[in-house]
């Protein structure tokens, strides 16, 4: 028997309808409800002024796009101060106190009109192999060679060429993690999407214990796993042992594990875990692969992130070569791969001195706005479960707020009145194909996304803007 919520304007009993501490407001009500009008879509008739568009499938719009959407509906320009954007997925962009000086100018020569290598300049894949081999691999058995690194236009691509090659496998991925997943996953039909909720017992600030998905790689015969490492949204990460023991399932079984590591330069150690080098703490899975040409290790990444050049679409895949070789090859027929000038401008970005400069002054900088944050929002009650290691992201707990703002969609739109944007969280209690059909109602209902990857100011205009809402629902700020 199908069961299915009925959502109405009758007063009804919280339990009775949602089974879950969300509210049962009228305001609550209608936030559903266009919440399921926008992941029911696909069911309807795909249409354009009232005509049906032949042959074409109606598409989910990931949460960032859709918030934003609604946010340009109520007057909001990425250039207007009065504004707080917590939700776009990008760092601020420009220079940071004790930075090096970024590229202002990209020359090209003659030769970078032409097409580049679908899998990426010659040069380019050698300075990223470097990369890892400097800052993750000294002293291992075998090391990355451009052989092993295929350059993409932006994570997505990446994801998508490397999901376009699996073939007849079930794809595990965590609840929560990364919104572009969702429709990374259901895209081919030749992968089975499998959710892994992060458990009650462990939260979902904890990346799960080994040993628990080594069962379930086990019993379920898993051919691979999509994860963030550091996770978006809830900023843990998964590192030293606890990382190896993720590589060493995917080397016992077989099952390729896609590392999707754009954070990995985000990470904000205790003093006492620092390298007594002073090079910065980074994190990668590429630290503990045995063989580069025989574990079955993904990783993707880029400058979008961890160089804070989003707007390059710049970014590569970094595997064994028999992968890569596939990936590559997908890339043929996808989306042709990167352009070639700014591949020849990237050089310098992956030089060792560079990227220990950058990550260094990188770290100090986000750092500082991610306690400034949390020192604001605890005033109002509004708290991680768990302070976040890593990312540039805050996943907020919304339960101790009164009704119905402890609500993640409620607490979205009340702020969007007040000029600021963040990400409810059942945007990523991910639902490929739509196969999920209750998310609004389960353990992300009650979280919001909010990034600090704002300059500073903005962070500080959003703030007034969130204690605004909670003023208006009579939440006493607490010293």
């Amino acid at each position: 028997m199908e069961f299915r919520v009925k959502l109405t304007d009758e007063a009804e009993d919280d339990d009775a309808v949602f089974g879950n501490p969300g509210t049962a407001s009228l305001k609550r009500r209608a936030t559903l409800l266009r919440y399921e009008e926008i992941h029911e879509s696909r069911d309807k008739e795909l249409t354009q002024d009232g005509e049906k568009l032949v042959g074409f499938k109606p598409l989910r719009k990931t949460g960032v796009i859709y918030v934003t959407e609604q946010a340009v509906k109520k007057g909001f320009s990425p250039s207007d101060p009065s504004w707080a954007n917590f939700g776009q997925g990008a760092p601020e962009t420009g220079d940071i106190s004790g930075a090096p000086s970024r590229p202002k100018l990209v020359d090209i020569p003659p030769e970078f009109e032409e097409y580049a290598p679908v899998s990426g300049t010659a040069d380019l894949r050698v300075a990223i192999a470097n990369y890892y081999n400097e800052w993750f691999r000294q002293g291992q058995a075998t090391l990355y060679t451009a052989d092993n690194v295929c350059v993409v236009p932006g994570g997505r691509a990446g994801l998508t060429r490397i999901m376009s090659c699996i073939e007849n496998a079930m794809v595990g991925y965590f609840l929560p993690d990364y919104t572009a997943y969702s429709e990374a996953l259901g895209l081919f039909q030749s992968i089975v999407p499998v959710p892994i909720p992060q458990s009650s017992k462990f939260g979902m600030e904890k990346q799960m214990p080994a040993n628990y998905l080594d069962e379930l790689v086990s019993r379920m015969d898993l051919g691979a796993i999509l994860m963030s490492n550091p996770c978006n949204p809830t900023g843990a990460v998964l590192r030293g042992r606890d990382l190896a023991a993720y590589v060493e399932i995917a080397r016992r079984w077989g099952c390729a594990m896609v590392m999707d590591e754009f954070y990995s330069h985000y990470l904000y150690l205790d003093d006492d875990e620092l390298k007594d080098s002073g090079d910065p703490p980074m994190v990668s899975a590429a630290e503990f692969v045995q063989d580069v040409n025989s574990d079955p290790v993904l990783l993707v990444n880029g400058l979008t992130k961890g160089w804070r050049l989003p707007g390059w679409r710049l970014c590569w895949v970094v595997g064994p070569k028999k992968h890569i070789d596939l990936i590559s090859a997908a890339g043929s027929y996808l989306d042709g791969g990167a352009n070639a000038p700014f591949q020849h401008a990237a050089l310098p970005l992956l030089q060792h001195d560079y990227v220990r400069q950058d990550v260094l002054s990188l770290q100090a900088h986000f750092r500082a706005k991610r306690d400034y944050m949390l020192g604001e929002l605890k005033k109002f009650r509004i708290h991680p479960r768990k302070c976040p290691e890593a990312t540039f992201y805050l996943w907020l707990d919304l339960s101790e707020l009164p009704d119905p703002i402890n609500d993640g969609l409620e607490f979205c739109h009340e702020l969007l009145e007040e000029n600021a944007i963040v990400i409810n969280g059942i945007w990523f209690d991910l639902s490929p194909r739509g196969l999920r059909r209750h998310a609004a109602y389960g353990p992300c209902a009650n979280f919001i996304r909010l990034s600090y990857g704002p300059p500073m100011e903005e962070l500080k205009v959003g703030v007034k803007a969130i204690e605004r809402v909670c003023r208006k629902h009579g939440v006493e700020t607490a010293m």
